[in-house]
């Protein structure tokens, strides 16, 4: 029995020899890292205009066959090396958390909770891939879309980001690295992008509820009730046909008989009007209020006052600032009219286009001007040296004869 025992134990132990490398080798298929947003380049790009609109930066979406391999290592032929994360939501985090630190650097206010956002940064992770052989090359491709609280779609592109660097094999650090400075090539498109920026500036309108039908009243017990635009007006009442005519006389003519001559007496009575003498004004009758012509709307006229915007038409040259400074005495303001014209760029204006300018800003002029709000260039007069001019010349005025007083 003890010798039965002991080769047992002699079998496993060889067994644990024999297979021993190969589970090490199983096991080293695998490399895991934790993600974190740490690049090593920089945002180059800063954006033509920060939106005013607050932004909630929503996880990415990773939309992968497999969301836990974000990378492999193919230095030793033959031997490939996964490279995974703990959790399948790492790589749209890590997104989340490179998106919302860049634009925060760059100005743009980010809310804390959707609902108090005035547009939402989400999107879709398409792509998301590390390949490690004498440097890292890592793609990322990810689907940005801008949206509203309702839904509403303003901007969606699929963008492609690219990192590259050096560094010793397997390093948690490296991949990260990678990871970020593709992350940085799609944050300088998105800033690059007028469109982007446009979607996030125009402002969003709330869905239209649907008007709710009234309810009908109940009818009776066991009876449905009856829509009240569907019931027919009760028959009119027939009068009855006079006992002694002609049959082919219709009943109509009888009824003009009930009312006999007394209708032209009236008009008849009022002898007057043409007892008055003929003149210019004799011939204009009094107008009735029947024939009145009917007055203009008061609407129409109190446009202008209720008026909340003033349409500046643009001339070249003109920007969102110049225009400020005419109507609001600062140039300041343009960040209010900028908020109220979002589908415009605030300094490329064209020629032609309408600017929205609030009426509450026109505190210094509330009318379109003649010329263009941008300034002229201010040249300086050239001095120029001064001729000297020849003296004019003296007159002399002879003196008059003096008088010769007493004899000669």
């Amino acid at each position: 029995m003890g010798r039965f025992v002991m080769n047992k134990w002699l079998i496993a132990l060889g067994l644990g020899v024999l297979l021993g490398p190969v589970i090490q080798q199983a096991a080293g298929a695998e490399r895991a890292i934790t993600t974190e947003y740490k690049p090593n380049a920089k945002v180059k790009i800063s954006p033509a205009f920060v939106p005013p609109a607050k932004i909630f930066f929503e996880e990415f979406k990773d939309e992968r066959p497999n969301p836990q391999q974000v990378g492999e290592n193919l230095e030793n032929k033959g031997k490939r090396v996964l490279v995974v994360t703990g959790d399948p939501r790492a790589s749209g985090q890590l997104v989340r958390s490179a998106l919302l630190t860049e634009f925060r650097k760059k100005g743009f206010q980010s809310a804390d909770q959707p609902d108090r956002a005035d547009k939402h940064l989400t999107g879709t992770i398409l792509k998301f891939w590390t390949v490690e052989t004498n440097r890292y090359n890592t793609q990322t491709e990810l689907r940005v879309e801008v949206k509203d609280a309702w839904g509403q779609v303003y901007f969606s592109k699929v963008i492609t980001g690219v990192g590259k660097n050096f560094g010793r094999s397997l390093s948690e650090g490296n991949y990260n690295e990678s990871f970020s400075d593709s992350l940085v090539m799609i944050v300088d498109f998105l800033l690059g992008d007028p469109e982007f920026l446009n979607g996030l500036a125009e402002k969003p309108v709330p869905p239209v509820k649907p008007l709710e039908k009234p309810m009908a009243k109940a009818g009776p017990a066991g009876r449905p009730p009856d829509p009240p635009s569907h019931r027919e007006p009760p028959p009119p009442l027939k009068k009855p046909e006079p006992a002694a005519g002609p049959p082919s006389v219709p009943g109509p003519p009888p009824a003009q008989t009930v009312t006999p001559s007394p209708l032209p007496a009236p008009r008849v009575a009022p002898e007057p009007p043409p007892v008055r003498p003929v003149g210019p004004t004799a011939a204009v009758p009094e107008a009735s209020p029947k024939s009145a012509p009917p007055a203009p709307p008061v609407a129409e006229k109190e446009k202008p006052a209720t008026a909340t915007f003033i349409e500046h038409l643009v001339v070249p040259g003109e920007t969102m600032a110049t225009i400020a400074k005419w109507y609001a005495g600062e140039s300041a303001a343009w960040t209010e009219i900028a908020k109220n014209n979002p589908g415009l760029h605030p300094f490329r204006l064209k020629g032609g286009e309408i600017v929205k300018v609030p009426l509450s800003l026109a505190t210094v002029h509330t009318e379109q001007p003649a010329h263009s709000t941008a300034p002229e260039p201010v040249s300086k007069p050239v001095k120029r040296p001064t001729k000297p001019q020849p003296a004019p010349p003296t007159v002399v005025v002879p003196e008059p004869p003096q008088p010769a007083f007493g004899p000669k």
